[in-house]
Parts: structure tokens; C-alpha cells; sequence
């Protein structure tokens, strides 16, 4: 075993409880930290999104410029649609159309985590219900 291991595995055990204590609650605070911080920046960026009433598409009627920050990094030549649905009452069905140009949806939890895409690439019929 290297020395190295044996040593900070010493520093380690040498400690006091109250310093076992402070560093538990340390180690606590950056997990709430991580795991917390996605959804404080989901609920800004929805504050900040264009004014939509709930389970209702808002568009975006011009294209994103160097000034944009309502994402982190918008397309200079994409137009944006933003809904925050509101799952509470149950599932809600999204029908979209045939279209002749590219688009995609993209779902996202209260954590930012992409859980299904929808659009041009994962159509089989002329209209999808997702």
C-alpha cells in the first residue's frame, strides 16, 4: 500500500469529533448545494422566459442576439418557443403537426435533465403525439 494512503488515512482517524462534525456538515452542505442549484436556475430562467400562461406555447418572434441570456448560449439563427407545462392535474398530450422544416422539442425536469426529445428526426407519421 502506498505511504501516501497510510498517511492521510492517519490524519483522518487523528481527527476530533467536533472536527468530524464540521467536515460532515461541510460535505453535507455541498451535496445540497449540487443537488439544489439546477432547479434555482430552472426557476430563474423560467421567471425570465417570455410571459406564457401555464401549459401554453410562447414564442419568440425574433432571433436571439449577442445581448440574449435567457439560456446560456441561445443560437444566433434559431427562433425559441418556451411552455412550462404543469403537470400536477395529470399528463398532458402535445400534437405536433407535419412540418416541412427541421424542429425539435426538448423536454426538461425541474433538474435540467433532458428525458425525451421530439421533432423532425423522431417522427414516423405525418403529426406525433407526445
Amino acid at each position: 500500500m502506498p505511504l501516501w494512503i497510510i498517511l492521510t488515512s492517519c490524519l483522518l482517524l487523528a481527527q476530533t469529533p467536533e472536527q468530524a462534525r464540521e467536515e460532515y456538515a461541510f460535505s453535507l452542505g455541498v451535496q445540497a448545494y449540487i443537488f439544489g442549484l439546477p432547479s434555482v436556475i430552472m426557476n430563474l430562467t423560467r421567471d425570465q422566459a417570455p410571459v406564457a400562461a401555464r401549459n401554453r406555447f410562447a414564442h419568440a418572434r425574433a432571433l436571439a442576439t449577442h445581448e440574449s441570456r435567457g439560456v446560456v448560449a441561445p443560437n444566433n439563427d434559431t427562433l425559441y418557443s418556451t411552455a412550462w407545462l404543469d403537470l400536477a392535474a395529470g399528463a398532458l398530450v402535445l400534437h405536433l403537426p407535419a412540418a416541412k422544416r427541421y424542429h425539435t422539442l426538448q423536454f426538461l425536469d425541474a433538474h435540467t435533465n433532458n428525458f425525451y426529445y421530439a421533432g423532425t428526426r423522431t417522427r414516423r407519421r405525418a403529426t406525433m403525439r407526445c
